[in-house]
């Protein structure tokens, strides 16, 4: 897009548009966010991800390479903003042993020799 048509349809009072508006499509997407397409969709149908805009006259969709990129930039912030957590030890099983160890479970219980297991 030129810089002048950028320029025109900010008088026209439509949004102000980047000068580099690069259209990603959903394969990029997936691989710039790390996201499933099922997940891009889900996080959409939210209103957590950003919507696409069509590209052509038929199917063709593409995402705002700047919406994908401020989108990646709050999920950071929001990772950087969250309480620091201890990790916490997680136990194979339930019931511990006293040494630390984590207690097998039981075994299941097998027919005596002979024994056909019907009364």
């Amino acid at each position: 897009m030129s810089r002048k048509l950028a320029k025109d349809l900010a008088l026209e009072g439509t949004t102000a548009l980047p000068v580099d508006v690069v259209f990603l499509r959903l394969a990029d997407v997936m691989r710039v966010t790390g996201l499933c397409r099922s997940v891009v969709y889900e996080l959409m149908l939210a209103g957590l991800f950003p919507r696409p805009v069509k590209i052509g006259f038929g199917k063709s969709v593409g995402w705002i390479s700047s919406e994908v990129l401020t989108w990646q930039v709050a999920r950071i912030a929001a990772r950087d903003a969250a309480p620091k957590v201890a990790p916490q030890v997680r136990r194979r099983h339930a019931a511990a042993r006293d040494d630390g160890r984590a207690a097998r479970p039981p075994k299941p219980a097998t027919p005596a020799p002979g024994d056909s297991g019907t009364t």
